[in-house]
């Protein structure tokens, strides 16, 4: 298992992480979110380490990380690392050399993943002339190479078509049910609330939200409603304004709402005048999407 322990990092007076502490356990798959500039690489990097954290642990297996340790990991950043006038074999040759994979498995490794990626055809291209997607098929390949138990991915779905990005999906769960930690970072939280078992959401170097998505989903105080009007619109905003609730999306005769989870749906409705018809109404447990939202609506509320 990794755990970070209360991992601080400046540059300067800007602060990168701040007393970040959180774990990834083998066979799960855990999406690591928050906006721009949140800590996310910083974190990932400190991880490989690209990155000495000022103050903190990080460990593996409750020990601190060797170089041993290390060459069974496995790191796609978000930037490419890959040489843009080498081949694309002879790239990935390198690399699991560097993983200290033999000449034999090495070979094989490669071509097994070529294969499954549908990149055999270009192996003898340079990297520079490959597409972006092919460009990021072949980053993951370099991550998967050594068979990792610790996989870290940094927007690995950026630049996928959606037919990749079902194949890395496969790929990922395939990975997770042979007990590897995946740990990834995404901006696009509908996608990723699709394949997540757990989330780490951060913000300003902070983490904020941490732990099993579906029971996060669960304990939150918040439920999220949708609905629809039509007629007189003149009492709309008897729904918006219920105590405790946060607008997320108002257009024309339309709300998107975090209300509190204590609320009588039925009771709340009920005091919408008639003129006010109700065409449509969706409630339940928050998406990943609304968490964020969540998270984020409270952290500025507190900063406010």
């Amino acid at each position: 298992m990794l755990a970070l322990r209360h991992v601080s990092k400046w540059y300067g007076d800007v602060p990168a992480l701040r007393q970040c502490s959180f774990s990834v356990s083998p066979s799960r798959i855990v999406g690591f979110l928050g906006p721009n500039g949140a800590g996310k690489t910083t974190a990932m990097r400190s991880v490989v380490g690209l990155v000495r954290p000022d103050t903190g642990d990080i460990v593996w297996d409750n020990h601190h990380i060797s170089h041993q340790d290390r060459l069974r990991f496995g790191y796609m950043p978000e930037e490419r690392g890959l040489y843009p006038r080498m081949r694309v074999r002879r790239q990935l040759m390198y690399l699991a050399r560097l993983h200290g994979l033999s000449l034999d498995k090495s070979h094989r490794e490669v071509d097994e993943w070529l294969e499954r990626l549908g990149l055999t055809r270009q192996a003898e291209t340079r990297i520079k002339e490959l597409s972006k997607g092919n460009q990021q098929r072949v980053q993951l390949i370099a991550a998967l190479l050594n068979n990792p138990k610790l996989l870290i991915l940094d927007e690995p779905f950026s630049a996928l078509d959606p037919q990749g990005r079902k194949e890395v999906v496969v790929i990922l769960r395939d990975l997770a049910s042979k007990g590897t930690a995946v740990l990834f970072s995404s901006h696009e939280l509908d996608f990723a609330n699709s394949i997540c078992d757990d989330v780490i959401i951060i913000n300003k170097g902070r983490i904020v939200m941490d732990g099993d998505l579906v029971e996060l989903k669960e304990s939150s105080p918040y439920r999220y409603l949708e609905i629809s009007f039509e007629g007189d619109t003149e009492h709309i905003d008897l729904i918006s304004n219920i105590k405790g609730a946060s607008v997320l999306d108002a257009k024309e005769r339309n709300r998107i709402l975090l209300i509190p989870a204590e609320i009588d749906l039925r009771r709340l409705l009920s005091t919408v005048p008639k003129e006010t018809q109700i065409r449509s109404c969706k409630y339940g447990t928050l998406s990943l999407s609304n968490l964020f939202d969540q998270v984020m609506y409270c952290q500025t509320s507190e900063d406010i």
